[in-house]
C-alpha cells in the first residue's frame, strides 16, 4: 500500500487587532471606550463610494495604525490584492461555501495557482479541509467580529509569505449583512445562496446582492423539498442588481460546478490578459 501523500498544514492566524477593535469600538460610532488603550494608537473608518451598475454603494474601508505608527489597512491591501487577484466569497452560515470550494478543487487543479483564506470567529476546520486537498489555506480567526476588513486580509496575505497566486479566494464570515459593507480588497465578489434559505433573500438583504458580480445558488439537489422558485429568485436578484450573473449548482451532485470553475478561470484570464 503506497504511503499517504503529505499535504501542507493550514496556517492559523489570530487577528488580535480585529478582536481588540471589536471590544473597544462600537460598530456605529468611532468613539474610543475607556478600556481601549495601548494596542492600537488610532483606528478610523471611512465610507468609500463603490459604483456598481450605475448605482453608488457605500462600502466601509477600515484603516488603522499599529503601535509603531506604521499605517496599515485599505489602500495597501487593495493594491496587494489587485496583484493577487482576490475573489470575495460571501453567504450566510451553513450555505456550503467550503463544501463548494472542495468540489471546485478538481476543476481548477493544474489550470490555475490558487489559495484560500478562510474566516471564522473561531476554529480551523474549514482551512484544514481545504489544505487536505493540497490547496494552500490560511485560517483567519476574527476574535468575535462578524466580518473581515482590509487589515485582516493583509494579515492573511502575510501568512502565505512570498507565494504568488493567480486566484485568491477570500471566504468571509457567514453573514448576509456586515461582509457586504466592508471593503476587504477583493476585486471580484460572489455570494452563495442555498436553496433551503429561500428565494426571497435578495429582497431582505439588498446590499449583499448589489455588491456581487455573481450569485451562485447552491444545494439544488434538495429543490423538491422546498418551496423555492428559480424564476422568482432570478427576478428578485436582478431587481437588486440587473447585471448580476446567476449560476445554479450542487456540490453534492456536481451540477453547475464546472460552469462556476469556468467563470473563475475567465476572471483570471481577464486579470492576467491571457
Amino acid at each position: 500500500m503506497p504511503p499517504e501523500k503529505s499535504v501542507p498544514a493550514a496556517i492559523n492566524i489570530l487577528c488580535p487587532d480585529a478582536a481588540f477593535r471589536h471590544r473597544a469600538f462600537s460598530p456605529t460610532t468611532p468613539e474610543r471606550r475607556p478600556h481601549a488603550t495601548n494596542r492600537i494608537s488610532a483606528v478610523g473608518q471611512v465610507d468609500v463610494p463603490l459604483v456598481r451598475h450605475g448605482a453608488a454603494i457605500r462600502r466601509r474601508l477600515c484603516t488603522t495604525k499599529g503601535s509603531r505608527g506604521d499605517p496599515i489597512g485599505g489602500v495597501e491591501v487593495v493594491e496587494k490584492l489587485c496583484h493577487d487577484r482576490c475573489l470575495g466569497m460571501m453567504s450566510s452560515p451553513g450555505s456550503g461555501k467550503t463544501t463548494l470550494l472542495k468540489a471546485l478543487a478538481p476543476h481548477l487543479a493544474g489550470k490555475v495557482r490558487w489559495g484560500v483564506m478562510e474566516a471564522d470567529i473561531d476554529s480551523s476546520v474549514d482551512a484544514e479541509a481545504i489544505s487536505r486537498l493540497g490547496v494552500p489555506a490560511v485560517q483567519l480567526h476574527t476574535g468575535g467580529m462578524c466580518h473581515l476588513d482590509a487589515d485582516m486580509t493583509r494579515q492573511g496575505l502575510r501568512g502565505f509569505g512570498n507565494e504568488h497566486f493567480d486566484l485568491m479566494v477570500l471566504e468571509n464570515v457567514g453573514n448576509l449583512v456586515c461582509p457586504a459593507e466592508f471593503d476587504t480588497g477583493a476585486v471580484r465578489h460572489m455570494t452563495l445562496l442555498s436553496v433551503p434559505e429561500g428565494d426571497d433573500k435578495p429582497l431582505k438583504y439588498p446590499l449583499m446582492y448589489q455588491a456581487c458580480d455573481l450569485l451562485a445558488v447552491g444545494k439544488t439537489d434538495v429543490l423538491p423539498c422546498f418551496d423555492f422558485d428559480r424564476d422568482r429568485l432570478v427576478r428578485n436578484a436582478r431587481a437588486r442588481n440587473p447585471a448580476i450573473e446567476i449560476l445554479f449548482l450542487s456540490a453534492k451532485t456536481g451540477e453547475g460546478v464546472a460552469a462556476l470553475a469556468d467563470w473563475l478561470l475567465r476572471q483570471v484570464r481577464e486579470w492576467t490578459g491571457a
